[in-house]
């Protein structure tokens, strides 16, 4: 041991060999068993040193109990200051022993001022467990082997040191090179970095404090790992002390850390990312534990009491962890409050401020003791300029590019040259983040750091002209209505716009708040109504529109065209909420009236689409074609291939519902011939449902309906696959609810069905699909698994649900007369009859019915109605003619498959066949197929 030694450790110094200790320079009295204790500590510095190895070595050959030890321990605390001003020396690890976590730095006195061999100052101690890091820690350390300077960068609380000293401990105990630690945040003077870089490497101080003679010959001592934690402060004067270092070093590897590079020569620069946070759609609970942020709050949270296990708070915690950024340090301020608050409320809270977010480990550096103090340290290392531009910039609450940043933080006194200077420095900063997505440079604020700059942009007397140029940058993004509209806009044009809805609700929460502007808040609402549809946002755009139509009401712009779109935007909202409500109606045809009166004719056109799905989606087949017909000439004139397209689906959707399969299906078999990017799906419309998937559900009924059985299982095949694939809310509505659904109903496949309904139910859950779920309920009632409809439930549903046999329905469908559905209604009606001994009457309606569905072309009406006239007729000795009947009928069906009705007009066949044995030589046998020799049925 060289002639004297010191430790220092806090405002304390241990002198060796003469047991001399020194607090804030003064001598400390204390006793020798306490002094014992204390060097043993010491010299284990970061160690646990275990209670027997502590008895052995203060009282050797004496056998004393615990309770000495914890006398002295307690007297040893009380000298140093342990506890008291946030200082912390001594850490009891109960039954086990005790361990000194001060940072100990070491120099000699006498004929040398360096480490002795061997020995170089103990690196900082950490009680936590080092989670989410390792992979990390790898790569800095195949980076540091080939690389002589690396800074690792981040924002405040991002675990920089952490890492820096996992990584410092990994090389150490592998042997490869000796490691020292020198934190520069106390440094308040640059020009005082090489003194305090000499301090914190234990050597006695140079005669002037710029001098680095000491160093160099402590750091010339073979391989060594220099690091310097917290350089940003002091960056220019840390990037000149570092290449002066590695030069006069050659063996000497630096790892720095810093929110910004130190743009030193040969500097590598490792960016160091957030901890791994589980996605929304993560549910199961293993895999959100196996995400480091998760991981990391439960296990600091399990040092307190009160920590939840369940589901239900394990979801909350990776919800924290998402609001957090997985930020180590804002996740540990977090894990802390549980015992307090339970992990939903905790959730609940950082959803309104971060604010809760208070003093954490007493022990830590005042900068990290809140998130608070962490951004301000960071904030405050800021220019003027730069601090202007990110509060201006904490509008956003997505990502942004250069130019929008240019539209919100320029001004008079700083242009646009300045704003991209600032956005570039913040983010050598760390205080924004980048990301390049398809060759374009994105910026986003962190989630902490966007509240607190937002905090203090509050506080500035502009602020309310930063978030009214905020909103009306949101306004501009969605300029052109027409295209999102009538479906003429791309189909990734919502898609890209989608990742400004953050943003948009931050622009509305100020137009619509005390201190905003209404008209902006107005015509913001309704350039976002397609969007709101895209992300099947359905229930908050009609609560959005119905306040903006409210305030709207006597406002002076409400004769313009602005006031008709908003009307429009409120019909598709209620439609889809609601149901064809009377305000829906109301709204459509206010609209339209608007757009005549100013010649408007796309808003005319848009709102006389509305009125018409309003009539057809209530069951007004026959007013649905008349305002069909009114649209379609308009359409025609004008030229446009997409007006055209919609007239003639409108038109096909009206006459098919009225009964006319044959010219339905032309009308769509023609749309589809016409418009090639139909069949690629390629185009939508305002409400983002894909426009082949649309006529898709009217292919699968109307192939049902006129017997083409397998092209419409095929259709709904198509409608089921889509419906999923989209993963679109309405498009799923619509592709299950009309066209999958109702097609496996009638080909009596109740499985399918019933999976598919409950896929359905699934997309209708939380109440803002209002509408489509009260389809869903209706198949729920076929399928025996609820027993009442819906209050939702409109005229057009009732009809669908009267084809499937549920008996309720179908007294609702006779009261109204649903076109389409009539034979189907008329055919009940004379079961009806007779059995209640109507025989005639039964027989006269069945007749009747069976020339109805003649005519509307609906050959699987004529199927049913003609099993029942063979089974009326059977039963009243007419077997001849029911099996006549019934031949000619099942005849023009083809092979087909056995599915519903045709399985049962092949199962009766047979059972004429064998009342009549005067046919039998004609009609054969059953082997190999559901009915043989069809070519003989068929001709008689």
């Amino acid at each position: 041991m060289p002639h004297r030694q010191i430790f220092s450790f806090g405002d304390c110094e241990l002198h060796l060999p003469g047991r001399v200790l020194l607090r804030g320079g003064a001598p400390v009295r204390l006793g020798d068993r306490a002094l014992d204790i204390l060097v043993a500590l010491v010299l284990r510095a970061g160690q646990l040193v275990g209670r027997d190895e502590l008895l052995a070595e203060v009282w050797p050959n004496t056998t004393v109990d615990d309770g000495a030890l914890r006398v002295h321990m307690s007297g040893l605390r009380r000298a140093l200051g342990d506890g008291q001003a946030g200082a912390r020396y001594i850490v009891n690890h109960v039954g086990r022993g005790y361990r000194l976590v001060a940072p100990v730095s070491w120099r000699a006195v006498g004929d040398a001022a360096k480490p002795a061999a061997g020995l170089t100052p103990a690196l900082p101690v950490s009680l936590d467990r080092v989670i989410g890091r390792a992979e990390v820690v790898e790569q800095l350390a195949a980076r540091v082997a080939v690389r002589r300077l690396v800074t690792v960068v981040g924002p405040g609380g991002i675990g920089k040191t952490t890492v820096a000293l996992a990584l410092s401990r990994r090389l150490a105990a592998d042997g490869d090179m000796g490691a020292s630690f020198v934190d520069f945040s106390p440094v308040t003077d640059a020009q005082r970095l090489p003194a305090a870089l000499a301090a914190g490497l234990g050597l006695a101080p140079s005669p002037t404090d710029d001098s680095l003679d000491e160093v160099f010959q402590a750091l010339r001592d073979g391989r060594q790992l220099l690091v310097l934690d917290n350089c940003e402060h002091v960056v220019e004067a840390a990037a000149a002390l570092v290449e002066q270092l590695l030069k006069g070093c050659p063996d000497l590897t630096i790892l720095a850390t810093s929110r910004e590079p130190l743009r030193a020569e040969g500097e590598w620069v490792h960016r160091l990312a957030s901890l791994s946070v589980p996605p929304v759609t993560v549910t199961d609970p293993d895999a959100i534990r196996r995400h480091s942020a998760v991981a990391m709050f439960l296990d600091r949270a399990a040092a307190g009491d009160g920590l939840e296990t369940g589901v239900d708070a394990l979801m909350a915690v990776a919800a924290i962890c998402r609001r957090l950024d997985g930020i180590p340090l804002a996740i540990e301020l977090a894990a802390a409050r549980i015992g307090r608050l339970e992990a939903r409320a905790l959730m609940t809270a950082l959803n309104e401020r971060f604010t809760i977010l208070g003093r954490g480990r007493r022990t830590a550096p005042p900068r990290q003791e809140t998130l608070r103090a962490t951004l301000d340290w960071s904030f405050d290392l800021l220019r003027p300029e730069e601090q202007t531009v990110l509060i201006r910039l904490s509008v956003f609450r997505s990502s942004f590019d250069i130019r929008a940043a240019m539209a919100i933080a320029a001004s008079e006194e700083i242009d646009e040259l300045a704003v991209m200077d600032a956005v570039s420095e913040l983010v050598a900063k760390s205080m924004i983040t980048m990301e390049t997505v398809n060759g374009e440079s994105r910026y986003a604020l962190l989630a902490v750091t966007r509240q607190y700059a937002h905090d203090r942009l509050a506080d500035q007397p502009g602020h309310q002209a930063v978030h009214r140029a905020h909103a009306l940058y949101c306004r501009r993004l969605f300029a052109d209505l027409e295209p999102a509209w009538s479906g003429k806009a791309p189909i990734d044009y919502l898609e890209r716009q989608s990742r400004h809805v953050d943003d948009i609700r931050a622009a509305l929460d100020w137009a619509l708040g005390s201190e905003g502007d209404p008209a902006i808040s107005l015509s913001l609402i309704i350039a976002i109504a397609p969007l709101w549809f895209h992300l099947s946002l359905q229930g908050e755009i009609l609560d959005l529109a119905q306040r903006a139509v409210e305030a709207a009401a006597g406002q002076e712009w409400g004769e313009t065209a602005q006031h008709g779109e908003l009307l429009v935007a409120y019909g598709h909202a209620v439609w889809h909420a609601r149901g064809p409500t009377p305000a829906m109606a109301q709204a459509f045809e206010q609209a339209e009236a608007l757009g005549r009166r100013l010649q408007e004719r796309p808003l005319e056109m848009r709102a006389l689409w509305g009125r018409w799905a309003q009539k057809l989606e209530a069951g007004d087949y026959a007013d649905s074609l008349a305002l069909a017909d009114r649209f379609a000439d308009p359409a025609r004139r004008m030229g446009d291939m997409t007006s055209v397209q919609s007239a003639d689906h409108m038109r096909a959707l009206s006459l098919h519902f009225l009964g006319d399969q044959p010219q339905a299906q032309a009308l769509v078999e023609g749309i589809l011939r016409r418009d090639q990017a139909f069949l690629g799906g390629g185009r939508v419309n305002h409400a983002r449902v894909d426009s082949r998937l649309t006529l898709m559900t009217s292919l699968a009924r109307i192939h049902w309906l006129r017997g083409d059985l397998a092209r419409a299982a095929e259709a709904a095949r198509y409608c089921a696959a889509e419906s999923q694939r989209l993963e679109h809310d309405l498009t799923a509505c619509f592709g299950l609810a009309l066209g999958a659904i109702p097609v496996a109903l009638w080909l009596g496949d109740h499985d399918w069905a019933a999976h598919l309904n409950g896929v359905l139910r699934q997309r209708t859950a939380g109440g803002a699909l209002r509408h489509w779920d009260a389809w869903a309920q209706g198949y729920a009632c076929v399928l025996g698994q609820e027993t009442a409809l819906s209050s939702a439930t409109t005229g057009k549903q009732v009809d669908m649900l009267a084809t499937l046999g549920w008996q309720p329905a179908l007294h609702l469908a006779a009261s109204r007369g649903g076109a389409w559905c009539q034979p189907e209604l008329m055919r009940h009606l004379a079961l009806a009859r007779a059995a209640e001994g109507a025989v005639a009457e039964a027989d006269a309606l069945l007749q009747r019915a069976a020339q109805l569905a003649d005519r509307q072309g609906a050959l699987s009406w004529s199927l049913r109605i003609a099993i029942s006239q063979a089974r009326l007729w059977h039963d009243r000795q007419r077997t001849d003619a029911a099996l006549a009947q019934l031949r000619d009928v099942r005849g023009r069906f083809g092979a087909g498959d056995r599915a519903g009705d045709l399985k049962i007009a092949d199962d009766l066949l047979e059972t004429l066949r064998g009342a009549v044995p005067q046919l039998a030589p004609h009609l054969g046998g059953r082997a190999g197929g559901p009915v043989a020799n069809l070519t003989v049925l068929r001709t008689g």
